[in-house]
């Protein structure tokens, strides 16, 4: 089992997958631009703003699933006392994705999406379109620009969707999707975005956010990415 409280008080659980941001372990492939701890500060503030923009959304519940296990206490202390914390099972990113749908689903909930810390762009509109494509269809999925997904929902935990997929990889979207051809399953997709796991990606995201929002955008993220660009983190 993964963690805290027993049972769903909401038809709809929000599952936010994390790292707890040591430099070294999370955004590597922001590195050599950036340093190991520039890319911890970075990470930080995204995975705040992300959890911080979809606790406490109208019609699910949400839950940030942690890794690696072990740093429980540490999670706890960084993001406070009132976030739900399940722990990641798994060897790799398709097993603890699985782990902790079926732990939604077996608790209660009728309906599960995972979303990642890297794609600060999903708003709860997506998150809300996906609970809503999730009333017609078996799986819905947020494509990235890269050949992955950035949100992933369900409403029955299919745990051959998650083997044999090569993560990492440009095939991860399309992998999945035949293999929900392949188990009978209906699929429903949203709009494409991009996560940020380059250093191009970062410079993407920096100037996309200065020039919808002025010169002094007010998200952490943002603020964070300028402190490095200026030499100042």
């Amino acid at each position: 089992m993964c963690s805290e409280a027993e049972g769903a008080n909401s038809a709809n659980a929000l599952l936010i997958f994390v790292k707890y941001p040591s430099p070294g372990t999370v955004k590597t492939r922001l590195c050599p631009e950036l340093t190991p701890e520039q890319g911890a500060a970075f990470y930080r503030a995204l995975a705040e703003e992300v959890i911080q923009v979809h606790i406490g959304g109208a019609g699910y519940e949400s839950i940030v699933c942690f890794a690696p296990e072990g740093t429980r206490r540490k999670v706890r202390s960084w993001l406070g006392p009132d976030v739900r914390l399940w722990s990641q099972l798994g060897d790799d990113l398709g097993s603890r994705e699985f782990h902790a749908m079926r732990e939604a689903l077996e608790r209660g909930y009728s309906k599960a999406v995972i979303i990642g810390s890297d794609c600060p762009t999903i708003t709860p509109a997506d998150v809300e379109a996906a609970f809503a494509s999730l009333d017609e269809n078996d799986l819905v999925l947020g494509p990235c620009e890269d050949g992955g997904y950035y949100l992933i929902g369900m409403t029955r935990p299919i745990g051959s969707l998650f083997e044999g997929v090569s993560w990492g990889s440009d095939r991860v979207l399309s992998e999945t999707l035949e293999k929900a051809r392949e188990a009978g399953l209906s699929s429903g997709l949203l709009d494409v975005k991009y996560d940020i796991d380059s250093f191009g990606d970062l410079e993407r995201y920096y100037h996309s956010a200065r020039n919808a929002a002025g010169d002094r955008p007010s998200s952490r993220s943002w603020r964070v990415m300028e402190g490095i660009m200026k030499g100042r983190i």
